[in-house]
C-alpha cells in the first residue's frame, strides 16, 4: 500500500513541547511548538479527557494549524496520573492524519507532563 501525499511510510520522528489548561468538566485546551518529521510548526490543541478512580485516564485530542481551524491529526492516549495527580504519563493509542475522516497511522508516540500552575486558573497563590 502506498502513503497519502504529503506522508511517509513507516516510522514518523515526532516531537512537540506547550501549555495545555484542564477543566474540572473533561474538556482541555492548548499550544504547543511540534516537529513531525522534520517539519516544524506551532499547533493548536483541543480535547477532552475521563478520569478513572484508579488514577487512569483517555485523552482525546484534535491538533490544528496555528490558526485553530485547519485540522492536522487526530489522536487518542491512554494515560496514567502519578504524583498525587501532579504529573502525568501516557502513550498514543490511536492517530488519525489529516481532515476528516483522517488517514491511520500506526502511532509510537509517548507522553510525559508536569503540572506547571495550582488547579483552577493558575491565579491562586498558596498564601496563609
Amino acid at each position: 500500500m502506498r502513503p497519502a501525499p504529503g506522508l511517509v511510510a513507516g516510522a514518523l520522528s515526532v516531537a512537540a513541547v506547550g501549555i495545555h489548561a484542564f477543566d474540572h468538566a473533561g474538556n482541555f485546551s492548548g499550544t504547543q511548538n511540534s516537529s513531525t518529521g522534520g517539519t516544524v510548526s506551532q499547533d493548536t490543541k483541543l480535547g477532552t479527557y475521563t478520569v478513572n478512580a484508579d488514577c487512569t485516564a483517555t485523552l482525546t485530542l484534535s491538533v490544528y494549524d496555528e490558526s485553530g481551524t485547519t485540522l492536522l491529526r487526530k489522536s487518542v492516549w491512554e494515560i496514567v496520573l502519578v504524583e498525587r495527580a501532579t504529573e502525568m504519563r501516557g502513550i498514543m493509542t490511536s492517530l488519525l492524519v489529516g481532515p476528516t475522516p483522517g488517514i491511520p497511522v500506526p502511532p509510537v508516540v509517548t507522553m510525559s507532563a508536569k503540572r506547571l500552575l495550582p488547579s483552577g486558573r493558575g491565579k491562586e497563590r498558596n498564601e496563609q
